[in-house]
């Protein structure tokens, strides 16, 4: 679900695994959690950015707490002390700068930090964990690439065991809204979405698998197979490659997903036509079967459907930026139309499997 009735206001909420995870902007002190994660110094100041906002909410009690642990001997290190006077259990102070020699955090510390603080969640059964982005304040490190890095450590971790049932990650705007803000917005929940895609079609895969694993047809046990061999690959790019927002041609991750989700609808339409066959000879085959496969079906033209919405969403994002300008490039009204074709396409087949769906359960 997306929703963005002004940039402040952005929120994206994504279902990965039995997790939900949220992209918004605003302050980390405006959503309920279990635990607020903090950027700091080694020395545990907590002297700027959201340290000092925690810090001032929290009361003082929070920093003779954390002097104990000072001081932290890396980036990317993270010291836990209470909460203070604030509802949240526990604060996780991560290390954005050293001043000891006042190096400021890079990306590999920026992935160890996230990586340590859902660890330790686990460890301590929070079940909803706070982040902002990650050094972007003092420490100066770009908050789109901050974002992204997160973005993937945190989908990445919620598609394994964890208990954690809740992440956010708040973008908030300094010095005002700025442009940066709402590309770093877009980019995360960009990678968000595409996890959650990859994370259920994986489970259609699962499902046919399953399903045509009854029907003897080897051809199609292979193809199952072989998709699933494609999604793993995509899945596996979608932790690496660079996501541009801007760009107009959908990235290769976005076009293998989508690929795997027309040959899902494809498989289960041949399969489904090959249960209808064996039922109209009496061979037996009830309509559970086909129910299931048509089931699978709707489910894989759903899938395509929201990456076309996400398509759609980046799309109507950039063209927002030329405002009520006439200059709006023609490649990018191509662009829209064309993805609004096929969702009209895409709800159109879906109604239609809807109604077999009806006919077999009456």
């Amino acid at each position: 679900m997306i929703s963005h009735n002004s940039p402040e206001e952005m929120s994206s909420h994504y279902r990965i695994n039995k997790s939900e995870f949220i992209v918004r902007h605003g302050s980390i002190l405006q959503v309920p959690t279990d635990i607020l994660v903090s950027s700091d110094d080694n020395h545990l100041t907590m002297s700027g950015g959201v340290s000092r906002s925690i810090l001032y909410s929290a009361g003082e009690r929070i920093r003779d707490e954390a002097r104990k642990h000072i001081p932290l001997k890396q980036l990317g290190d993270v010291a836990v002390t209470s909460a203070g006077g604030l509802s949240a259990k526990y604060i996780f102070h991560v290390v954005t700068i050293m001043y000891d020699d006042y190096s400021t955090i890079d990306e590999e510390a920026v992935g160890r930090g996230t990586l340590r603080c859902l660890q330790l969640a686990d460890t301590l059964a929070g079940r909803r964990i706070s982040f902002p982005a990650l050094g972007t304040g003092a420490a100066g490190f770009a908050a789109q690439r901050a974002a992204e890095l997160m973005t993937r450590t945190i989908s990445e971790y919620l598609l394994g065991a964890t208990r954690i049932e809740q992440v956010i990650l708040s973008l908030y705007p300094r010095h005002g809204f700025d442009n940066n803000t709402p590309a770093a917005y877009a980019r995360a929940a960009s990678i968000a979405a595409m996890y959650t895609q990859s994370k259920r079609l994986g489970v259609l895969l699962e499902e046919l698998r399953l399903i045509v694993g009854g029907l003897q047809n080897p051809g199609i046990t292979r193809q199952v197979e072989d998709f699933t061999q494609t999604l793993l690959k995509a899945q596996q790019r979608l932790l690496k490659e660079p996501w541009n927002n801007d760009d107009l041609v959908p990235s290769q991750t976005v076009i293998s997903l989508n690929s795997v989700s027309q040959e899902i609808v494809a498989v289960s339409t041949n399969a489904q036509r090959q249960l209808s066959t064996q039922r109209r000879k009496n061979t037996g085959t009830d309509g559970r079967l086909e129910a299931q496969l048509l089931n699978t079906k709707l489910q894989g033209l759903q899938t395509q459907l929201n990456i076309q919405y996400g398509n759609l969403n980046r799309y109507e994002e950039r063209k927002a930026k030329y405002g009520w300008s006439a200059a709006v490039p023609l490649e990018l009204e191509n662009a829209i139309e064309e993805v609004k074709s096929e969702i009209k396409q895409l709800e159109k087949k879906s109604r239609q499997v809807r109604r077999q769906l009806a006919r077999i359960s009456s």
